[in-house]
């Protein structure tokens, strides 16, 4: 049974945590819903990465460890199967093979 956020952080308020986000809905009133949690996850990235790391290395289980190592592994080569270094893109050469074909044939039109 894992831990819930109010047992491992005792910092972690949640009254606290609604009055901020009541507070961030007032101060930035052109923002919805979506774009205030964007913001507050472009602003707090580092954060959350090093959390997702230090679970990697220090999870409480083995599961918990496997699950945050695989997700940093895909995120930063890709999933198994997704070869992300060194396959091309079969559209994108596809389109690069006719877009050679037609500059060809316009080429040799333009000889004649």
């Amino acid at each position: 049974m894992g831990m819930n956020m109010e047992e491992s952080d005792s910092s972690w308020v949640p009254d606290d945590a609604l009055n901020a986000l009541i507070a961030e809905r007032t101060i930035h009133t052109e923002e919805d819903n979506e774009q205030i949690a964007r913001r507050l996850l472009r602003e707090n990235v580092g954060a959350a990465i090093l959390g997702i790391v230090h679970t990697a290395i220090h999870g409480t289980n083995e599961r918990t460890r496997l699950d945050a190592q695989k997700y940093i592994t895909e995120r930063v080569l890709g999933r198994v199967g997704d070869d992300a270094y060194g396959a091309t893109n079969p559209v994108a050469d596809f389109i690069s093979e006719v877009t050679g074909f037609v500059a060809a044939a316009a080429g040799s039109e333009s000889e004649e």
